[in-house]
């Protein structure tokens, strides 16, 4: 029993499951037949009516009729086939045969989207027909009164343009030209083609537009104003060659002769067809009128130069021989008695050497100056170089004269250094002497026969012929050195010595009651008495310091006090 409930369940579920499929095929087929219904319900014949406005020839007939065609193979052959295709497609589905059902149902989907695509592409197509008729006839509307304007400014302004009327109206004429194709076109249904002409032409009009503004301004510079320029340059040229300039190095007249010749060439240019020679050569001819007009005025600063400056150089260059030779002839004397080093000596051959040079500068300017052989301005900035060099040679020479000046002044300051040093000296050994001291450290003598002997060595630099001021220099470094320390030392040792014998006197109060402090003051007074007065002094401030902490620091205070 319960396979049989078990059968008739199965049963019912896949009648279920069938009809349930069975009424999606019956939807989609519905579906399929409303977008077939949706084509035919569009109105492309009304769509293909708007082309009668069009002229229905050339290619706009054939296009007419090739949309008109199609529609009605869609209306009349492809859409029945689609009903057939439907028909069959419920059939399938009313016999349960699901796959051929959706098989079919697929192919009818297929081909109602390629009529739908074909469709939208027909009327893209007419839409965009249209779309260029209307774009172009608008076109049309404008170029023809903005071609009759400009001929109407051209004849109206005819002074301006020169020969080159005879070109604007050669290009009036071509776009009227245009403006015709396009109408034969229109007429003949090229609609597209016409269009292509119609941009054409609006381009070429703009260009001509542009060069009809430009062409008075720039024929008026190519015609009158730079060649006018050119002939007022050429005519100061002359006058500057007649007054003496030699300005035809700088090779102007024949540049000048160019320039005009191009500026001619330009000329018959614009009035054929073409701007932008002109365009070129205009900024680049003013550019080198300015710079010739520059160099010109510096061909007049550089000759007002030459003849201020000049003279003053020759004159200037005498003075320096003057001074310099008296520096050489000082030198000579000075080498007898003093030693030169190699870089002083190097100084003079250098200073020589440039004057030398500034010499024969001078000289090939005057006779470049004077026989014309080179333009002026560069003879003006070679000898705006010699001042400046001259200029710097006077300072070098001042500097090396100061220096040699100096040799004499260093002898005589090195000799009453070296006497100053030699008092001091004997200064120091006095007090050494006259502070009665029981003896000198041995190291103290020492001390004062090298200062001695450093003293000696600057006598002996000094003596010398030539004298070398720079050895000399040294040497009494050495013995200032030496002179120094050993003044120091005197001064340190007879401060030992007299701080030693009041540490003793003061720490003589405590001798009787303190047995060691008495031991180590007679240490203290042997040391002093055998010249060690650092040692005297350590041990006698060691013991006062015992019994007294600070008494060494009380007595030191007393005595740079007093």
């Amino acid at each position: 029993m319960e396979y049989i409930v078990g059968i008739v369940l199965i049963v019912i579920i896949a009648i279920i499951i069938a009809l349930v499929l069975r009424r999606r095929l019956y939807n989609a087929i519905d579906h399929l037949e409303r977008m077939k219904v949706d084509i035919m319900n569009r109105n492309i014949a009304a769509e293909l009516s708007r082309m009668k406005e069009l002229n229905l020839t050339g290619e706009t007939l054939e296009s007419f009729n090739k949309w008109k065609d199609r529609w009605e193979l869609i209306l009349t052959e492809n859409l029945a086939n689609v009903e057939v295709q439907l028909f069959d497609a419920e059939a399938y589905a009313d016999r349960y045969k699901f796959n051929s059902s959706r098989e079919e149902l697929n192919k009818i989907e297929e081909k109602i989207n390629e009529i739908d695509i074909e469709l939208e592409s027909i009327i893209t197509q007419l839409n965009d027909l249209l779309e260029t008729e209307e774009a172009s006839r608008k076109g049309v509307e404008e170029l023809r009164p903005a071609i009759n304007d400009m001929a109407e400014n051209l004849i109206e302004n005819e002074e301006l343009y020169g020969r080159g009327v005879l070109r604007f109206k050669i290009e009036f004429e071509e776009l009227t030209n245009g403006l015709i194709t396009y109408d034969d076109l229109v007429e003949n249904g090229e609609y597209h083609q016409a269009k292509e002409v119609v941009e054409q032409v609006n381009k070429e009009l703009k260009r001509v537009q542009v060069e009809l503004e430009e062409y008075p301004e720039l024929y008026k510079k190519c015609k009158f104003d730079l060649p006018k320029e050119l002939n007022e340059l050429t005519k100061g040229i002359r006058e500057m060659k007649s007054s003496g300039y030699p300005v035809e190095h700088l090779g102007f007249e024949e540049k000048i002769k160019t320039y005009q010749k191009d500026l001619l060439t330009s000329v018959r240019t614009m009035e054929k067809r073409d701007l932008e020679s002109s365009k070129e050569i205009i900024p680049e001819i003013q550019t080198s009128i300015e710079v010739m007009y520059d160099s010109l005025e510096k061909e007049v600063e550089g000759r007002e130069l030459l003849e201020v400056q000049l003279p003053i150089f020759r004159e200037s260059l005498n003075k320096f021989a003057e001074n310099f030779t008296e520096t050489q002839a000082e030198v000579d004397i000075l080498r007898e008695a003093y030693h030169f080093a190699t870089d002083d000596l190097e100084k003079i051959k250098k200073i020589e050497r440039s004057f030398e040079e500034l010499q024969t500068q001078r000289l090939s300017l005057s006779k470049q100056f004077e026989d014309k052989s080179e333009v002026l301005s560069k003879l003006g900035a070679k000898l705006e170089g010699g001042l400046n060099q001259l200029e710097q040679l006077e300072i070098d020479h001042q500097v090396f004269s100061e220096h040699i000046q100096m040799l004499r002044k260093d002898e005589i300051e090195a000799r009453d250094h070296l006497q100053k040093l030699r008092q001091e000296l004997i200064i120091a050994t006095r007090q050494l002497r006259t502070n009665n001291l029981p003896g000198v450290p041995d190291f103290i003598w020492k001390r004062i026969n090298d200062a001695e002997a450093e003293n000696e060595k600057v006598v002996v630099e000094l003596s010398k012929t030539p004298l070398d001021i720079k050895m000399i220099q040294n040497a009494l470094a050495n013995a200032e050195t030496s002179v120094n320390v050993a003044k120091e030392e005197i001064k340190v040792i007879i401060e030992q010595a007299y701080l030693t014998e009041r540490v003793i006197q003061y720490a003589n109060r405590y001798r009787s009651s303190n047995n060691n402090l008495a031991r180590e003051l007679a240490e203290s007074e042997k040391s002093f008495r055998d010249s060690e007065y650092e040692l005297a002094l350590e041990t006698a401030a060691a013991a006062i310091e015992s019994v007294e902490p600070g008494a060494l620091k009380k007595i030191e205070e007393q005595q740079q006090y007093s």
